[in-house]
């Protein structure tokens, strides 16, 4: 609506609850009933806050903040499956592990134990993830 033009303000949910819990007694919530109290809020509220229409630099900050989830989570993969390598293989895992690398170590892997067996499964679906 806001980048259509309209004035749009933002309503907290906590405050629209409250309307509601004293206009009500609280017992029923409906669509209808809720756009009541917002409007009721919005009506009465002294410092609405403007919703403006989303622009590039909030496509960039949200493309920003995935970046950087992929970035942790490709992290966090990489940390995992060093553990698990380390456990695996005589004198552990190098660092600055990499899908490759992991991959060409994973070869040699010969679990002797369910255990060790079980380490190696996780470890595939560690490197799965990973690519």
């Amino acid at each position: 609506m806001a980048a259509a033009g309209e004035d749009v303000v933002d309503v907290p949910s906590t405050s629209s609850a409250r309307v509601r819990l004293l206009t009500t007694g609280g017992d029923r919530k409906t669509d209808p009933a809720d756009a009541l109290h917002v409007a009721q809020v919005a009506l009465f509220r002294t410092d609405p806050r403007k919703v403006t229409a989303e622009n590039q630099s909030t496509i960039l900050r949200l493309l920003t903040e995935r970046h950087n989830d992929l970035v942790n989570e490709c992290t966090r993969i990489t940390n995992r499956l060093h553990a698990v390598l380390r456990d695996l293989l005589p004198g552990g895992a190098p660092t600055r592990l990499s899908a490759d690398k992991a991959a060409a170590l994973m070869k040699g892997i010969r679990p002797l134990t369910a255990t060790d067996n079980c380490r190696r499964d996780i470890a595939r679906d560690l490197l799965a993830d990973l690519r």
